[in-house]
Parts: C-alpha cells; structure tokens; sequence
C-alpha cells in the first residue's frame, strides 16, 4: 500500500549509529515518517564486509504486504554457521516474529556452493505474504543436475521446500513472481518454449497451489 520502501545505500547518515563503513539496506514507513536499517547481523549487530564492494549496487525486495525485506550480500555474520563463502539471502522480518534468516539454502538446510543470487546485488523476488521466494542460483547442489550457469529456484521459507524452475546450463536471468506464488517469470539466453525457435522472456507455473483455470 505504499507504507514501507526499501531502498540501499552508502550514507552513514540515514540512521544514527551507522558506523560499519558499508552500503546498508533500509526501510522508510510513511505513516510515522521513520526509517531503519535492517541490513544487520541477527543480534542486531554491524555485518562484516565478506567481498562485497563498499559502492555496490544492491536491489532489496519488499514482499507486498509490506511485512519482509530480502536481500543479498557476501557478509559472513549476519547469522551463525555462514561458511560457504558466498553471497547468500537474508530475509528480515520487520515486524519481528521471525527475526533475520538465511533463505538461499537447500531443502535440508545445506548451504550453496554457489552464488545466491547470481548476480552481485541482484534482487530476489517475494510472494505476497512473504511465504515464496524466487532466486537465481551458481549452487549445484539445490537439486539440479547442470553444473554451470545460473538457474531459478523456488523456495518456501516456512517450510524449506526448494524447487528447481530451470535446470539447464544457458544461465537464467532475474525473476519476478505473482502475487501468489503461482507463476515465475524470467529471461533466459536459450529456447525454452519448443514452439518458437529464440530465447527471451518467459513464464513457468510453479504448481504451488491451483491455477486461475482450476476446475473442481
């Protein structure tokens, strides 16, 4: 509804105590004309820089009822256990319940052995309530069987089901999602609809719930 934005960027002087040197993620709520920085550890301490440069460009996601934000950097203590040494997913939850969590993992937990998302800074996409969310993935190990380029994966971050969307080798681009959940779309350099002999844009029915066209 307009409420909260999220935005990034490198000034120390959006919030006090701003002193980590870095870019930060933060949130603006227009009803009480006040802004916070969500970028931080699960203690609410600073992050670490990982390999992440000080002027990146990183695109935040807000999820449509206004309530998680995600983002991605290399940092390496926004939580416990982060030793893969890749950029990773934080999903911060603004109004508190469910704090701050690693969401690019594998079904069981397992940390990627590749960029997540692939791209540095690359935005990530969110269901409406936050339940769903779509990334581009280097990892192999999320279920795919191509070892190389980037894929689109599926995950629900309450249960950790993770679905593959793509599983090919041309490197799939930045996705977006309905509303729902429903459908994810993405760009991709290959042809993946036999019907029409180029790359481009297309759409993918996740099959997370029913269709428009659902029929009892």
């Amino acid at each position: 509804d307009g409420n909260r934005i999220a935005f990034w960027s490198i000034s120390s002087q959006i919030v006090a105590g701003d002193t980590n040197g870095l870019w930060d993620i933060f949130v603006y709520q227009h009803d009480t004309a006040t802004r916070r920085r969500v970028s931080l550890r699960a203690d609410g301490g600073e992050r670490n820089q990982g390999s992440d440069s000080t002027s990146r460009i990183v695109w935040p996601a807000l999820s449509g009822n206004g309530r998680f934000v995600a983002y991605a950097t290399t940092s390496t203590n926004v939580v416990a256990g982060d030793t893969n040494a890749t950029q990773d997913v934080f999903v911060v939850d603004l109004d508190g319940g469910l704090g701050v969590r690693r969401a690019s993992l594998g079904a069981a937990g397992a940390q990627g052995n590749g960029d997540s998302p692939a791209g540095q800074g690359e935005r990530v996409a969110l269901s409406y309530d936050g339940t769903w969310m779509a990334f581009t993935s280097t990892s192999s190990n999320f279920g795919t069987t191509a070892s190389s380029g980037a894929n689109v994966f599926l995950r629900n971050l309450t249960t950790g089901e993770v679905r593959a969307v793509t599983d090919a080798t041309f490197g799939a681009d930045i996705p977006t999602m309905s509303r729902n959940g429903l459908y994810v779309a993405f760009g991709a350099g290959a042809q993946l609809d036999s019907r029409f002999a180029s790359s481009g844009l297309f759409a993918h029915f996740t099959n997370v719930g029913r269709a428009w066209w659902w029929l009892d």
